[in-house]
Order: C-alpha cells, then structure tokens, then sequence
C-alpha cells in the first residue's frame, strides 16, 4: 500500500493512475467510491501541486546529502533524494493550501487559490492529506530502521513546530503588541514556521547520507537561520509586489508577524513606528500610497534588504570555517541559491 501511494505521484506530485488510486483505497464495497474519490482529489491535487514554484525545498534535499557526504548522491541514493524532494514539495502545496483558507488569499502562483476554486471541504481535505505524504515516502525507501526513525523524528518535530509557528501568524494582529515586542515575535513566527521547514529538507539529506546527529547541529542551526533569511526576502517582495502581484499588501493587510514589522518595529523611533502603522491601517480602505509614501521617505526596502542580506551573510559565515574543502563548495551553492532567491524578489 505504501508503495502504491508512492506510486500514485509523478515528478509533479500529480495523482496520475486511477488504478493505483482503486489498489490503495482496497475498498470491498462499493466500487462507485473510487470513482468519486479521484474526482474530488485528483484535479485539485494537480492543479495545486502543478503550479509553477521556485521548488527550493526540495533542491534542498540534495544539497544536504552533498554537505553532509562530501559527494553528490548517485544511484539509489539520487532516486531517495528525488522522492523525499518531491514529498516536501507536496507537504509545501498543502500548507499553503491550509494557509490560503486562514488567511482568505483569493490568488496563489497566478491562479485562484485551492479554496475559491473547489471550495473550502475540499481544500482543507487537499491540505492536510498532503501532510501525510513525507512519512509514507521515508517508510517506501527501504531505509535502514534508525535512519527512517531519525527522518520521522525530525518530520513530525518540524510539524509541531510549523503549527505553533502558525498559531502566532494568526493569533494576535502584530499591531496590538508593543513596539519592543514586535522584532522577537516576528523573528520567532519565521523561525518556527519558514526556518523549521528548510532545516528539515537540508536534514533529510544529511540524515539520508548517514550523517551522525552531532554532525547534524550546525547543519539544524545554519538551515534555519538559512530558512528565516529566505522568508525575509520573501516578505520583502510581498510588499513589491513583482512576484505575485495580486498579493501584495496582503501580509501587512492582515497584520502578520513578518520581517516589514520587525525592521519597522526595531529601526524606528516610536513616532515614526506609530506613523507606519497608521498608514498600515489605511490599507483596509485601499489606501496604500501614504505606505508607498513613508517607504520611500525612509528608504525602508533598501534598508530592509541588506538587513537581510546581512542575516545571510552571518549565517555562512558561523557554517563555513569548519567545512572541508568539498563540504565548503556545497555551502558556496547554497550561497547562490540565496543570491538567486533574492534577486527574485528585487
């Protein structure tokens, strides 16, 4: 069964053989619900998982048995990384599935969002059956028992980790708290939600190479600080809008603990932060100029992009000096992943 559900996925993620669909349900009754249950998960699930996304989780993957190898995977170990990427990928779509609803997004990579489409049932149903899909791939690979234990340890401490995370994203609006609250509450939220989840693809990697857990601690510190970096650089271009253009506005509309409050919150003097947060509240009537306005008056995206290029910056430079030679070129391509992601949002 479990290794139909493999099965059941292309190199999309997409559910593409109906058969296998019938031999994993092993319905003994009522053949009909086969048939319904490819209809309600089958177009939903393509059409999400299909879209067009920068896939660095699952690069991740890869790049982690490379730094904690030395080598790059080849064989079997190549097809181990390919699945166990794929399977991020998919837990990705369906936390943003999950994450659309609670924040009632209407758009999602150019195209409605899983819940205006096939209405909320559906894509809560889609979500959360995709969170299922990293442990029936870790138990497919035909791993060793301790390291399928460690990859499940570390896959359901990440989601534990990204579900409190989430809790803060959507508990409390990140206006109502102090100002010298705001930067450790928003940092946190990244860590626990962006930063829990890229450390845990580079560490499926690491751990996939037998990597030992105490070789592992530098990779877990410097992944999510990695993690927390990319998120920086992609609450950035929220508010740019180049990316995703429907969205803009959307994370501060809602008042989410992101990197824009954190620079606002711990940059600013307590005057200019209540200026920011007024012209925030502006933008529930459609009004974003007076935030275009004090953006360009502050030169705040300059300012909060080489922050975030300098959160970066630290994080290589506490992984690399104790990386060897091959170890240290793996770390080099990480660097240009992050260039490259950065660039995206400029």
């Amino acid at each position: 069964m479990i290794n139909d559900l493999d099965t059941l996925l292309d190199g999309a993620g997409r559910f593409i053989d109906p058969a296998v669909l019938r031999r994993l349900l092993a319905i003994r009754h009522g053949a009909d619900a086969a048939d319904i249950v490819t209809c309600v998960t089958s177009r939903p699930l393509s059409d999400l998982i299909g879209r067009s996304g920068k896939r660095i989780r699952g690069r991740l993957v890869e790049l982690g048995f490379e730094i904690g190898s030395g080598v790059a995977p080849a064989g079997q170990d190549l097809e181990r990384c390919r699945r166990l990427a794929e399977s991020v990928e998919a837990l990705h779509a369906g936390s943003l599935a999950i994450d659309d609803l609670q924040d009632d997004s209407r758009m999602r990579r150019g195209a409605p969002s899983l819940h205006v489409k096939y209405g909320m049932p559906i894509a809560v149903n889609i979500g959360t059956m995709l969170y299922y899909a990293p442990p029936e791939v870790i138990a497919s690979l035909g791993l060793a028992l301790e390291t399928e234990l460690r990859l499940l340890r570390l896959y359901n401490r990440t989601m534990v980790r990204a579900h409190l995370g989430q809790a803060i994203d959507i508990g409390v609006p990140i206006d109502t708290l102090a100002q010298d609250n705001v930067p450790g509450v928003c940092l946190a939220s990244m860590e626990l939600k962006s930063g829990a989840l890229f450390s845990m693809s580079l560490l499926f990697g690491a751990i996939l190479a037998g990597t030992p857990e105490a070789a592992c601690e530098p990779l877990c510190a410097f992944s999510h600080d990695f993690g927390v970096g990319l998120q920086m650089f992609d609450d950035i271009g929220n508010v740019r809008g180049l990316v995703e253009p429907a969205k803009r506005w959307e994370d501060l509309r809602l008042r989410r603990p992101t990197w824009v409050w954190a620079c606002a919150a711990r940059h600013f003097s307590k005057e200019l932060y209540g200026c920011f947060v007024s012209t925030v509240h502006r933008l529930s009537a459609g009004d974003a100029q007076p935030l275009e306005t004090w953006f360009e008056q502050h030169d705040f995206l300059r300012r909060a992009t080489r922050l975030a290029h300098d959160h970066m910056d630290n994080a290589f430079s506490a992984l690399e000096p104790g990386l060897e030679v091959n170890r240290l070129a793996v770390a080099l391509r990480l660097r240009a992943l992050g260039a490259e992601i950065a660039r995206a949002y400029e």
